[in-house]
């Protein structure tokens, strides 16, 4: 139990850690498209980010590597069997394969679907939910409606989070496209542009406010 959680805790750590380098990403584009509020670029924004970026996908590409390797050895055969070891080992090959591409002429729609399919190794937080007693009295006890509030509250915020950044790396190619014409690509910048823009987008979809949102991909990606 002590292991899933600790694996868990290096999930999220990873999942926010491809966050910030989405943000910072989002930031540069927003500074080549020329954004009223992107007036410097991303290198001066947010100095030394991008060698922090590397070690973290090193490292965690290290560890999770490990991770896998200590199942394959105890389990053996057994590896196979579990959903979500199968989703660990897919994460894992897309992680060695955009951590190898980075340097080398790969189409970036490769780099792409790379980062999405690591986002499903996110799904192991939910491995860890059967150990958190408040989490289990969801379905159990009524009386512990407080508790299920905050639950319910975080699960749908981890919804949101993997939403905006699916989004984000969805529309990457549209916004990076100079043939697009430029206000186009601004007025889909505004919504969908780094990560936290994304976020509060979709923070107003899930309260109804669903339609300039959708709007602005409909009529323009």
């Amino acid at each position: 139990d002590q292991f899933e959680l600790f694996v868990a805790v290096l999930v999220a750590a990873n999942f926010f850690t491809m966050a910030a380098e989405i943000q910072y990403d989002g930031l540069q584009l927003g500074y080549e498209l020329g954004h009223r509020f992107m007036t410097i670029p991303a290198a001066q924004y947010w100095p030394g980010a991008e060698p922090v970026f590397e070690f973290f996908r090193t490292a965690f590409l290290v560890a999770f590597t490990t991770e896998i390797v200590l199942r394959v050895c105890l389990l053996r055969f057994k590896f196979c069997k579990t959903a979500f070891n199968i989703i660990d080992f897919v994460a894992l090959l897309a992680a060695v394969v955009e951590l190898f591409s980075l340097n080398l002429p790969v189409d970036p729609t490769l780099l792409r679907l790379c980062r999405l399919a690591k986002l499903f190794r996110t799904i192991r937080v939910l491995r860890v939910s059967g150990m958190l007693d408040s989490l289990s009295m969801l379905a159990r006890c009524m009386s512990s409606s407080g508790l299920t509030l905050i639950w319910s509250l975080l699960f749908l915020l981890v919804i949101q989070l993997i939403a905006a950044m699916m989004v984000c790396l969805m529309v990457r190619p549209y916004l990076q496209d100079e043939s697009n014409d430029q206000l186009e690509r601004t007025a889909v910048y505004r919504f969908y542009g780094t990560f936290s823009v994304a976020v509060l987008t979709l923070f107003e979809v899930f309260f109804a406010n669903w339609s300039p949102a959708c709007r602005i991909l409909t009529d323009n990606v």
